[in-house]
C-alpha cells in the first residue's frame, strides 16, 4: 500500500495505492478510501467486486471523519469541566446564602 496526499486549494485529498491478488492474478488500483492512520507499507483489508476485481474499497473510519470524533471529544470534556466547575460555584453560593439557626 502506499499512500500519496495533495490538495486542491483548502481541501486536502487522498489517493491510496493498493496491491493485491485475486485467484492467481495480481492487481493494482487506486482508491480514496484514505482511513486515519494509513501509512505507506501498511497492510490493509480490501473488499473488491468479484466481477470486477479492480473495484476495491478499504474499510476503516474515514480520515475527516476521525478528526470530528475527536474534536467533538475534545470540545465536549472542556464543556464538561466547565459544567461541573459552574455547578461547583451555584452549590458555594447557596451554602453560603443559607440562613443560619439561632440557638435556643
Amino acid at each position: 500500500m502506499d499512500v500519496d496526499r495533495y490538495s486542491t486549494g483548502r481541501n486536502l485529498h487522498y489517493e491510496v495505492f493498493v496491491r493485491y491478488t485475486v485467484d492467481g492474478l495480481e492487481f493494482e488500483s487506486t482508491t480514496d478510501d484514505y482511513t486515519f492512520g494509513m501509512r505507506t507499507g501498511n497492510t490493509v483489508k480490501i473488499y473488491y467486486d468479484r466481477n470486477h476485481p479492480f473495484h476495491v474499497r478499504v474499510r476503516g473510519l474515514p480520515y475527516e471523519t476521525a478528526v470530528l470524533l475527536v474534536a467533538i471529544l475534545f470540545l465536549g470534556s472542556i464543556d464538561l469541566l466547565f459544567c461541573r466547575r459552574l455547578i461547583g460555584q451555584i452549590k458555594e453560593e447557596r451554602k453560603s446564602k443559607k440562613p443560619k439557626s439561632a440557638a435556643p
